[in-house]
């Protein structure tokens, strides 16, 4: 195999298990984190604003110092959900079971604010 073809077949190697990585953290933590959107704290609306980010970035802008709002686990959880983003081939609504509705209800949750 030539070295051009080799470093190919390494970069779609790295490719897949990054997004293979991505599913198997990502996919959990999105639940996670749909489960504390959907509450009433200020650690959720910083994770709606997360998520909404994610959903529609040009009307969620979403600044980073909310991530230090976060606990720790929470902050690791939207950091697999950003590679989820990145990395994982979809949309990250299609991930979750009514996925539209939720961002929706985000949605409006958020402009109520």
């Amino acid at each position: 195999m030539t070295s051009s073809i080799h470093s190919l077949v390494q970069a779609a190697e790295r490719q897949a298990a990054l997004e293979r990585d991505a599913l198997e953290a990502g996919i959990p933590a999105l639940e996670r984190l749909a489960r504390v959107a959907q509450q009433h704290s200020g650690q959720s609306h910083h994770v709606r604003r997360l998520l909404l980010a994610l959903y529609n970035g040009p009307e969620w802008p979403f600044e980073m110092n909310r991530l230090r709002a976060l606990d720790l686990e929470l902050q690791e959880d939207a950091l697999a959900v950003i590679r989820l983003a990145t990395f994982g081939g979809r949309e990250i609504h299609t991930h979750l079971p009514n996925g539209d509705d939720l961002m929706a209800a985000l949605w409006e949750r958020e402009q109520e604010q």
